[in-house]
């Protein structure tokens, strides 16, 4: 009951203290969510395009394979045939994305990646999936 009658309180520079003190506190946690949040956005577009891919590969008309011409066929409008598995980084200028195709096993099929890219803020990010289309 003392403390409710007392007069005593807190000082000015209590309170400066004590608002600095959790100032320090709160500003991490701050930054924290800022960040959190940025990386949210970037898993949901990242996620919207290999969900593009995948679809892709999905209708693939893996019946109708018997050459790298049909594969060429499949891919041509959307994606630029690269020479190398180095060169899938490099953003076309025209297209969606780059594929690279090679053999596995000479008479089995194909290991085709493909990789999609994407406007994120100023740049762009990539996707990249692979998987084996077999001879028909």
């Amino acid at each position: 009951m003392n403390l409710l009658k007392s007069k005593k309180g807190m000082t000015l520079v209590e309170i400066v203290v004590a608002l600095a003190v959790l100032g320090i506190l709160v500003v991490p946690f701050l930054s924290m969510f800022g960040s959190s949040i940025s990386q949210i956005y970037n898993s949901g577009f990242r996620t919207t395009e290999i969900m593009k891919v995948q679809e892709i590969v999905d209708k693939f008309p893996k019946h109708e394979i018997s050459s790298v011409g049909a594969i060429d066929n499949y891919l041509r409008d959307d994606y630029q045939l690269v020479s190398s598995p180095e060169n899938l980084t490099s953003k076309p200028a025209v297209k969606t994305g780059n594929y690279y195709r090679t053999t596995i096993g000479g008479i089995y099929g194909w290991e085709v990646t493909i990789v999609r890219f994407y406007k994120y803020g100023t740049g762009f990010q990539s996707t990249q999936i692979s998987t084996f289309v077999p001879k028909s």
